[in-house]
């Protein structure tokens, strides 16, 4: 067990009718030398309080002749709770009292002049040398003491709170008196850094001074590394010593994702978003009797269906009369999907940030030292480039599939909403049929006819242009949802499963087989160890031989 002896500064306030001392006591100044001084004061106030705070420590506050109510020690006795009980006050100079003054330090050395805290430990009275006396031995500065306390001035105070030698045993039974009481704690404190420094060791692993024992290590990490990424991948977190909300990966992608779907099928993205297609056709037919006023409606109606009829009209040179080119779904897909892109992009970049995040936290716990983390970085940094490679290209692949290639899909939902939509389509603006013989015909171009008329005088049909115009609305609303969703699936499986968090996920890149294929060259220079570990490890393990020590001396002591 070390003890210490720290002399503090001293803490004085300083007289309000000399501005000089006040900055030399660090009390309010003026200019950069009174600033100097008042940083001066606060660095000695702030050490002297880190001191007197901690309980363990033997405060010896030591005065001499002057004004004792300067001494800004009791004002902190004051602030710091239990201080008074820990402190032993010492009177230093009482050979050189003036004229009155042995009243006021008789009463101290009582631990009774009420101008000041009570200690609990009480006061001890000294006489220090003067200038001439510097020559002389300590035998002789005791004789002269002793002789200074024998005087009639002294005789109220108790001998044994009197002289160097009274303050000494007074102290060592203090010292001991903690050092009991401390015991335990200073025990706990001992195990504690012991537990700490083995940490420490295994961590570092044992010394890598030879190229076995560097691939040891290089594969210890790498398996550790693995272990907690496929954990991690998983969803296993209790693997992963850590309590980062980073390595929650799973989790986070999940909610990432969710978040992507709902921006996804959000149509305020869309450039022609749809509108509902029965409310469309009840409006419709709410509008007039006369057909051919529909087909102006419609032109003119939201923008869907007005850019439909603007691009068949762009298209009618390549098709015939009455008919929509197939261009025309294409043309007006990529522009409701042409939305897609950005947020694919946002949502692949965030998920790829996740992992690195989570990489950042694995690769700390699997390679505390940080100089062989930064090699492994080295030599992943290919790795990694490839990564983010293969995952932007296959988002790339997948967007020119939804704005280059056909509209293709054998999903039979399309046609059931296609036909859906036709019964719709005449149900609405051409009045229900009857379950027998009806006169309605649909000829091949979807146009609907019925014989007969309504209350007007015009008959009810719909026109060749306006039955495309609503037939390629329906077949655009049903393939966008059907290829809305194959694409929010594709990214999530292709880029996000078997790209970013697939094979050359970075977490499972730092591997055995990674590493194994280096030289002894370049081993070393990844886990090998330089001057500062050699020293921190002899450091450790000089530490945990001093620890050891200590707890087995203290359960020799402990059963005598």
């Amino acid at each position: 067990m070390h003890w210490a002896i720290i002399d503090l500064p001293g803490l004085i306030r300083g007289d309000k009718k000399n501005k000089k001392e006040n900055v030399l006591k660090g009390a309010n100044g003026e200019g950069p030398e009174d600033t100097s001084m008042r940083m001066n004061a606060a660095v000695a106030s702030d050490l002297a309080r880190r001191y007197l705070a901690n309980d363990r420590n033997i405060v010896l506050v030591v005065i001499d002749d002057v004004d004792v109510e300067r001494l800004r020690i009791f004002e902190l006795m004051e602030e710091i709770p239990g201080l008074e009980e820990r402190c032993i006050g010492v009177l230093n100079k009482c050979d050189r009292k003036q004229e009155g003054s042995d009243e006021w330090m008789v009463k101290l050395l009582r631990n009774d002049l009420s101008t000041v805290p009570h200690l609990d430990h009480g006061w001890f009275g000294l006489r220090s040398r003067v200038p001439n006396e510097a020559h002389i031995t300590d035998a002789e500065r005791d004789e002269r003491e002793s002789a200074e306390f024998m005087k009639k001035d002294w005789q109220e105070v108790a001998k044994d709170r009197t002289g160097i030698q009274a303050l000494m045993k007074y102290v060592d039974k203090e010292r001991r008196s903690q050092i009991q009481s401390s015991i335990p704690h200073i025990i706990a404190e001992i195990r504690q850094k012991l537990r700490e420094c083995k940490s420490d060791l295994i961590r570092m692993g044992e010394a890598r001074d030879s190229p076995k024992a560097q691939r040891y290590f290089v594969f210890q990490f790498c398996n550790e590394m693995q272990r907690m990424a496929e954990a991690t991948l998983r969803g296993q977190y209790q693997v992963v010593p850590s309590e980062d909300p980073r390595i929650r990966l799973r989790y986070e992608v999940q909610l990432r994702l969710d978040q992507f779907y709902e921006e996804m099928a959000d149509q305020n993205h869309m450039q022609l978003p749809f509108t509902n297609y029965e409310h469309d056709l009840i409006s419709l037919g709410s509008i007039s009797r006369d057909p051919r006023v529909w087909d102006e409606a419609v032109q003119n109606g939201p923008a869907l269906y007005a850019e439909i009829y603007k691009e068949a009209k762009i298209s009618e040179g390549r098709s015939l009369p009455g008919t929509v080119h197939p261009d025309v779904e294409e043309k007006i897909f990529r522009k409701q999907s042409s939305h897609w892109g950005g947020i694919a992009s946002r949502f692949v970049d965030d998920v790829k940030d996740l992992v690195k995040n989570c990489h950042d936290v694995l690769i700390r716990i699997a390679i505390p030292n940080s100089k062989v983390r930064l090699e492994v970085s080295r030599i992943m940094a290919k790795t990694l480039e490839e990564w983010h490679k293969h995952a932007d290209t296959a988002l790339s692949e997948l967007l020119e599939d939804n704005q280059a290639r056909p509209l293709v899909t054998r999903n039979p939902q399309l046609l059931a909403d296609t036909a859906s939509a036709d019964q719709n389509r005449g149900e609405i603006l051409l009045g229900k049929m009857s379950s027998k013989r009806s006169s309605t015909e649909a000829d091949q171009n979807g146009d609907v006819k019925q014989s007969h008329k309504g209350n007007g005088d015009h008959p009810r049909f719909i026109s060749t242009n306006l039955s495309q115009v609503l037939f390629v609305r329906a077949r655009l609303e049903s393939y966008y949802t059907i290829a809305l969703y194959r694409f929010i699936d594709n990214v999530a499986m292709q880029v996000v499963e078997r790209h970013i968090l697939g094979p050359r996920c970075p977490m499972l890149a730092v591997s055995v087989e990674t590493f194994a294929r280096l030289d002894d060259e370049e081993l070393g220079a990844i886990a090998g160890e330089d001057q500062s570990e050699a020293r921190m490890r002899a450091r450790l393990e000089r530490l945990q031989s001093r620890y050891t020590e200590a707890l087995e001396k203290w359960e020799r002591l402990r059963m005598l």
